[in-house]
């Protein structure tokens, strides 16, 4: 088994996980990601539509859409990382497509030629929600083992 096959099956639960894509279709992980459900600006084949972030990593994010999207589909992605206001507008590859609720569907990006200050910026907006979440589970747990609650 490959290293990254390894991964794949090691850590499918693992929220922060990282994500690009395997064989067979397969995701398997390569960097951190965290949930981002704001809005995102899609550009393809010469149409623009707003739609609704799912998840986002520095390798890439996924997002709803009510268009299918064909997978190697060229595209220019749009959003603003919350906290900072940084802009970010690169160009991507759709990887796959996945249902979700009708009329809608998960799409797979992978970002294509990302800046390295923007890969920087969501970088560093992915470690400080994992970092930010961490504190919050110890703070909860010490909060738990003062009361006596599990």
């Amino acid at each position: 088994m490959s290293s990254a096959e390894n991964l794949s099956e090691t850590n499918n639960h693992e929220t922060t996980a990282p994500v690009s894509l395997a064989r067979e279709g397969r995701e398997s992980r390569r960097t951190p990601r965290r949930v981002y459900t704001r809005s995102v600006g899609v550009l393809w084949n010469g149409q623009y539509a707003v739609t609704r972030g799912l998840q986002i990593s520095e390798g890439g994010m996924l997002f709803r859409s009510s268009v299918s999207l064909p997978v190697k589909s060229q595209i220019v992605v749009s959003l603003v990382l919350p906290g900072s206001g940084d802009v970010i507008v690169t160009r991507g590859e759709v990887i796959y497509e996945r249902p979700d609720t009708p009329p809608f569907r998960q799409i797979g990006v992978r970002f294509k030629s990302l800046p390295l200050n923007l890969r920087r910026l969501i970088r560093n907006y992915v470690t400080a929600k994992t970092q930010a979440e961490a504190e919050a589970e110890a703070e909860s747990a010490t909060k738990d083992k003062q009361t006596g609650s599990l």
